[in-house]
């Protein structure tokens, strides 16, 4: 069968979707409206932007940041505020300290995401967390994904995730 395909909306929905870097999506969502492809499926064009929907729960958070972290901070735990990440656990500088670090997610250019470091208690351990920011930023780039993409926002679930969403062109 040759010809095209028509669809008012197009779902698409992955659940635990691990990256190539180790982090792990709890759930990718893309809606795409007014969609038509060839058959056999060789394009896909839609006139509006699609949605895409990436949520990352604290658990996720946590397993992908504790591989991230350096040595020094241990006993990783992870909370989600109303517009913050706030990492807990312990700094060890000959004695385990209890260590806190607050970041946000930055979108930058709508292309990339980046962590920015809002707070580091105690401000000894600060040097080491920069470092490792500086080796980590961009988390993640537009131009890394097989899909065109621009990144609209971050949103907070307290205590729960944290929800990226964007627009997207799927490829032609």
């Amino acid at each position: 069968m040759e010809g095209t395909v028509q669809a008012a909306q197009l779902f698409l929905s992955l659940g635990m979707l691990k990256l190539p870097m180790g982090l792990t999506l709890d759930s990718v969502e893309l809606v795409a409206q007014d969609v038509t492809a060839s058959v056999p499926f060789k394009t896909v064009d839609h006139p509006k932007p699609a949605l895409v929907t990436v949520t990352v729960s604290k658990e996720s958070l946590a397993d992908y940041l504790a591989g991230k972290m350096p040595a020094q901070f241990r006993n990783l735990t992870v909370e989600i505020g109303t517009d913050q990440i706030v990492l807990l656990g312990q700094v060890n500088f000959v004695v385990n300290i209890p260590a806190r670090v607050v970041v946000q997610l930055a979108i930058s250019k709508s292309t990339e995401l980046h962590v920015a470091l809002l707070e580091v208690e105690p401000s000894l351990a600060r040097p080491i967390v920069e470092g490792q920011l500086q080796n980590q930023n961009p988390i993640l780039k537009v131009s890394d994904l097989p899909v065109e993409l621009e990144f609209t926002s971050v949103e907070y679930q307290p205590g729960t995730s944290v929800t990226v969403r964007a627009e997207a062109r799927l490829p032609k």
